[in-house]
């Protein structure tokens, strides 16, 4: 026997009529009650998404995301509303998405652009999506050879394809199955990964967005339970969506206003501990999506983990002053991560070196350079480094096993030098190491008597690379500034103080435009920067001249306490340098970027200044030893504990609760779970909330559970039929199965109850409550067994 609904039967006495053709359309789609606000609550979803990808600043053309989404979202809405099956509704998406996108893309493409087309008699339309293809083929193809280029349409295609698929399939996934959390999930993801690169701060996007998600999530919950109540005949309010509704935005603005106000815990150890490894396998791949695409606005990391091999020049650079590391150290200007050595024309790479192991307080056979003297540093991480090692050059040993990239020189090949190294073992915050470095205090006139001197054809080969296309502009002005300087000391200072004077310092820069040349767009168009253009303009300007040249990045000086000998060193500190070679000297530091202080030395004609030193934060001198390697107890010194208040790194406000932080998260968790509870008692249990009739409670929980065996109760089907499927999958729970649908069927369809006057249970529903407790076990061992072996799965569907 099957009831219609009012609609049904409004259908079936006008087939041809208006309502009847609305109401085939509704059937398909799962939510029939309030599927307008839902309708409405998806659409703002997900242009909110889009909305922010296009706010966050990473280029011009991401305005087309909007129609993106209103294309996906209008396709998604249609085809779950349609008769079609998904493989038609995802095939039917995925051409009609990539036509309508790659017609968008159209629009971005500037005249100057298509001229090569048109000059073969291509036009209009045509020739503009010519050149967006063409733009993949040649992106794909620079990919595959490990190069990048600033080209933007492919990332705008990336993003496009990204937001076309969130939207369709969430749609789809919210009206054809009433998936909302399927839904809401993946588009929150996308939202707090936007939200964590942006250049630009896009964080309310994110409150908007959560508020949004819990009133979506408590409005398809009702529409479940209406289902629910009418199948069951179950009387309910008509207002009571608004009531709903409303004390669903009255929720979620406490549980986002408690998570607003409860302090964070990114800095709680053992939180860091925890997050530590997925946060740097973050951290890198984020790091290589910027490389792929150097064209892009970008958000710089202020952790060590965004120093590795590749250095590109892109857009505004955004840093967090937050504290990263703490070094005792009697003097260093720079403490470095990484140098490089071949420039393609958009950024650096570190293209030399094997990878090589040391032991803790190995001794590495760096180059014997004159006027070196050992310096010890003892670092304390205040924040995640990826395990990269900070030290002034050059690294001469550590207290910890470490790896390094370790380049042969010298013409025996018994030397090497370090241009990268990470720790073997993981160092979390607040973990601590000694390092030795060979630390370089020339004086000007050793600088430039060295110039007397050649270097090695493998130094003057490698660091005086050029890119086959290299500007002549700029080794013109490399040649018109240095052109009355003698020495390669007097050429480089030169270049130093010119870029220093002549380009203010500015982090938040547009990218170069695609196709230029970034340091021509820097020297002559933008004129203004921050450090990593100032080194690459100088290490540029120096090849050009024959002098070998290459940038180094890492962490300047930092904030010096005299009192404990410490540095602070900050995210704000994170810098990029220049490190000019001088043959018997080996690398020199030079400081071209106008946001730094200058870097002076003593001019060695007078001992007493020698001795004094101009240099910032010198200080005692040690002796200098007649050997390049210290002795063995050298890193005993400064191995001492650190004030116990300097390890919470420079946050203002006095010390935090340590059990403030897991008491905010304890009362975020304890509301969240008392909502999920709420939701889910009413969905397992919800008719007890109207009818005192066990009956149907039992029998609805019956047919929930065959679902989950795989055994679900078809349209087609009466209570018996599907009992007698159930009966032969259940041998053993046959009887009672038998008895709750018996009982179901007195209920729904006898017009009588069972319930007695004062609302106790009577006897017949005490004993459909009894087997239902015999026969819940039943169904959660074999739902055990379909989870753990999927071939006995098998064979108990074989049954049905």
């Amino acid at each position: 026997m099957t009831t219609l609904t009012s609609r049904q039967a409004a259908a079936q006495s006008n087939p041809r009529g208006l309502i009847a053709r609305a109401s085939r359309y509704r059937d398909n789609v799962y939510f029939q009650d309030g599927y307008w606000m839902t309708i409405i609550l998806t659409v703002l979803l997900y242009l909110l998404v889009a909305i922010s990808l296009d706010a966050a600043g990473y280029t011009p053309q991401t305005s087309i995301l909007v129609p993106v989404t209103v294309g996906a979202l209008v396709l998604g809405i249609f085809m779950s509303f349609s008769r079609f099956d998904i493989f038609f509704a995802m095939s039917h998406s995925l051409f009609t998405g990539f036509a309508w996108i790659l017609f968008l893309m159209t629009t971005l493409v500037t005249p100057g652009e298509i001229l090569p087309f048109q000059a073969n008699g291509i036009e209009g339309l045509q020739a503009r999506a010519y050149h967006v293809l063409l733009s993949w083929v040649l992106w794909i193809s620079s990919a595959m050879e490990g190069n990048a280029t600033a080209d933007n349409y492919v990332f705008i295609f990336e993003i496009s394809f990204l937001v076309w698929w969130l939207t369709f399939l969430g749609t789809w996934s919210i009206f054809r199955y009433g998936y909302t959390w399927r839904a809401v999930v993946p588009a929150g993801i996308v939202l707090a990964i936007n939200v964590f690169n942006a250049p630009d701060p896009i964080l309310s996007f994110l409150v908007i967005f959560s508020l949004l998600a819990l009133i979506l999530l408590a409005r398809t919950n009702l529409a479940e339970q209406q289902l629910r109540w009418r199948e069951q005949r179950i009387y309910f309010t008509p207002d009571i969506d608004f009531d709903f509704v409303r004390s669903a935005l009255y929720y979620s603005v406490m549980v986002l206003a408690l998570a607003w106000i409860i302090p964070g815990l990114g800095r709680n150890p053992q939180v860091q501990s925890v997050t530590s490894p997925v946060r740097e396998n973050f951290t890198a791949m984020t790091r290589r999506f910027n490389e792929m695409h150097p064209g892009l606005n970008q958000r710089e990391i202020p952790t060590a983990a965004s120093f590795g091999p590749n250095l590109t020049l892109g857009g505004a650079r955004q840093v967090e002053d937050r504290p990263v590391l703490q070094i005792r150290a009697d003097e260093g200007r720079y403490w470095r991560a990484v140098t490089y050595d071949y420039y393609d024309g958009a950024g650096w790479r570190g293209t030399r070196g094997q990878e090589q192991t040391y032991d803790a307080l190995e001794p590495i056979p760096i180059p014997a350079w004159s006027n070196r003297e050992p310096i010890t540093q003892t670092v304390t991480l205040l924040s995640p480094t990826g395990g990269v090692i900070f030290a002034v050059q050059d690294l001469l040993a550590a207290d910890i096993p470490i790896s390094a990239l370790a380049e042969n020189v010298g013409d025996t090949g018994d030397r090497v030098e370090i241009s990268y190294a990470t720790a073997r073992r993981e160092l979390k915050a607040e973990s601590t190491y000694t390092v030795i470095s060979n630390y370089s205090r020339p004086t000007v006139q050793q600088l430039r008597d060295a110039t007397t001197l050649a270097p090695a054809p493998p130094i003057q080969s490698t660091y005086t690379q050029l890119p086959a296309d290299f500007s002549p502009r700029i080794a013109q002005l490399a040649a018109d500034i240095a052109t009355q300087e003698a020495t390669a000391y007097d050429k480089a200072k030169a270049i130093e103080g010119y870029l220093r004077q002549n380009y203010p310092y500015n982090e938040l820069i547009a990218a170069p435009p695609a196709g230029s040349d970034p340091i021509e767009y820097f020297l002559f168009d933008l004129q203004e920067g921050y450090c990593d253009y100032y080194a690459t303009s100088m290490v540029l300007m120096l090849r050009s001249l024959g002098i070998p040249a290459r940038p180094a990045s890492g962490y300047a000086q930092g904030t010096f306490d005299q009192q404990s000998r410490t540095y602070l060193v900050t995210g704000d500190d994170a810098h990029t340098w220049v490190e000019v070679f001088f043959p018997g000297l080996g690398w020199i530091e030079f400081e071209p970027t106008a946001g730094e202080g200058p870097l002076n030395r003593p001019s060695g004609v007078d001992p007493a200044a020698a001795d004094a030193g101009e240099e910032a934060a010198q200080s005692t001198v040690v002796p200098q030893s007649e050997s390049p390697l210290p002795p063995e107890n050298l890193l005993d010194s400064g191995l001492e504990d650190l004030p116990e208040d300097l390890l919470g790194g420079g946050g203002g406000g006095g010390p935090v609760r340590p059990w403030l932080p897991w008491a905010g998260l304890a009362a975020t968790l304890l509301v969240l779970l008392g909502g999920l509870w709420v939701m889910r008692r009413t969905r397992l249990t919800g008719p007890e909330l109207f009818s005192p009739d066990v009956s149907p409670i039992v029998y609805e929980r019956m047919v929930r559970w065959a679902g989950r065996i795989g055994i679900p109760l078809h349209i087609a089907q009466t209570p018996y039929e599907h009992a007698d499927r159930l009966g032969r999958a259940l041998p053993a729970g046959r009887p009672y199965i038998n008895e709750i649908t018996e009982e179901y069927v007195v209920y729904q369809f006898g017009g009588r109850a069972r319930q007695t006057g004062d609302g106790t249970l009577t006897e017949t529903d005490s004993a459909i409550e009894a087997a239902w407790q015999t026969l819940r076990p039943l169904f959660q061992k074999i739902w055990m067994r379909e989870q753990m072996s999927p071939r006995r799965a098998a064979r108990l569907r074989s049954k049905k």
